[in-house]
């Protein structure tokens, strides 16, 4: 009683906190749609290296046999230079998806930091 008759509640510290918890609630809120929007934008690029991991893994091991069957059946065989031609062919493809598989780790990283950036703001 005494307390409310010298000094009473300090009615500036009552709207700061309704305020304080508004904002964590807007700020729960958006983090929570920054971070769904990073998992729908990463979702179909995961996959994509996925697939592309796959497909490297399935074309390295064509082209080992590739390799065996050529030394075996050495070079001058009459499918050798056809073999070569395909396992260059192969080669290329497999540094093309190496370069998509890079771009995509790239882009993954920036969208990463931009959402953790956007994250860091909401502190």
């Amino acid at each position: 009683e005494e307390f409310l008759e010298k000094e009473g509640w300090d009615e500036d510290v009552v709207r700061v906190s309704k305020k304080n918890k508004g904002d964590r609630k807007e700020n729960k809120r958006k983090r929570a749609e920054i971070i769904q929007k990073r998992a729908q934008i990463l979702k179909p690029m995961k996959k994509r290296m996925d697939e592309l991991e796959g497909i490297i893994i399935e074309k390295e091991e064509g082209l080992k046999q590739s390799q065996q069957k050529l030394e075996e059946e050495g070079l001058d065989s009459k499918n050798s230079s056809e073999l070569i031609q395909e396992m260059g062919k192969i080669q290329m493809n497999i540094a093309s998806m190496y370069e998509e598989l890079d771009q995509l780790i790239v882009d993954m990283d920036q969208i990463n930091e931009e959402s953790e950036r956007q994250l860091q703001e909401l502190t």
